[in-house]
């Protein structure tokens, strides 16, 4: 009974090349895996974020982004020189009322 024991104590421990080469490329795999899960978790989570910019600004900046308008309008011509006098060279391409 004995001999029998040892014999398939032999036969598990020994295994085929191509058996030994598969344990070894699951177990780099798995390593590999464990090295990218962090990586890959990061750019989802920035994707998430970018997917969702527009929802997100205008839920965190609608203070911002939304002015209610004032009683007191300045001509267009006084806004204009607000302006040049704020930024002296810049030159305004545009006025949209």
């Amino acid at each position: 009974m004995s001999g029998s024991a040892t014999a398939s104590n032999q036969s598990s421990t020994t295994q085929s090349p191509g058996n030994r080469f598969y344990r070894t490329v699951w177990r780099w795999h798995f390593y590999a895996g464990l090295f990218v899960i962090p990586f890959m978790l990061i750019l989802a989570i920035t994707g998430i974020i970018y997917l969702f910019k527009p929802q997100l600004d205008a839920a965190m900046y609608r203070n911002l982004m939304f002015v209610q308008p004032g009683a007191d309008t300045l001509p267009y011509t006084e806004q204009v020189q607000s302006v040049q006098k704020t930024y002296p060279g810049a030159r305004v391409n545009a006025y949209v009322s």
